[in-house]
């Protein structure tokens, strides 16, 4: 019976070191489903964290996307008022250019001093002489050259409707500077 107790002892004994190993296991396990579970919820809150970002950033998005197509209507409406503009100088320029083909530049007259056709404002095309005239205070050269007519500036010319866009307002001043006087 001896040797039946010692086995029994030795069982015993062999038990109690596998509950403990078993315990130990259990313990490492609950340790690693806790720290699973620590990552798993830091997880799902860095989860719901990036969802309210991309929310944020997809109500960012849809406002620049209206912004952006409020800005192209504005741009559109825009463009076609400068096609408008565009459309109409370009009939102003035709009958400007017409007016003004009419002025005999190469001719002589009888006559000193010819008005002809007043571009804008008081300021007018006064003949001084072939192809020579007076604009305001200016003494200028006329030509035709390739079928348009064109102002001698400095060392070159310059087609007539740029000429009047850059110094019929000069002279306007001028006349009104005489004129305050």
């Amino acid at each position: 019976m001896h040797e039946r107790e010692t086995i029994v002892h030795q069982l015993a004994i062999q038990v109690e070191k596998i509950s403990g190993k078993l315990e130990l296991l259990l313990v490492r396990e609950k340790m690693k489903d806790d720290s699973l579970y620590g990552t798993l919820t830091d997880r799902q809150r860095e989860l719901h964290i990036l969802e309210t970002e991309r929310d944020r950033l997809q109500y960012e998005l849809w406002r620049l996307i209206a912004e952006l197509v409020k800005q192209t209507t504005v741009t559109l409406e825009q463009t076609q008022i400068v096609n408008t503009l565009s459309f109409q100088i370009n009939k102003l320029e035709l009958c400007l250019e017409d007016a003004i083909s009419r002025i005999p530049i190469e001719e002589e007259e009888e006559e000193e001093e010819e008005e002809a056709p007043r571009p804008m404002g008081d300021v007018k095309f006064i003949r001084i002489g072939e192809g020579h005239y007076s604009f305001g205070s200016k003494k200028i050269h006329v030509r035709k050259r390739n079928g348009k007519l064109v102002i001698r500036v400095g060392g070159g010319y310059m087609m007539v409707q740029e000429f009047l866009r850059l110094y019929t307002i000069q002279e306007l001043e001028k006349l009104r500077n005489e004129n305050a006087v």
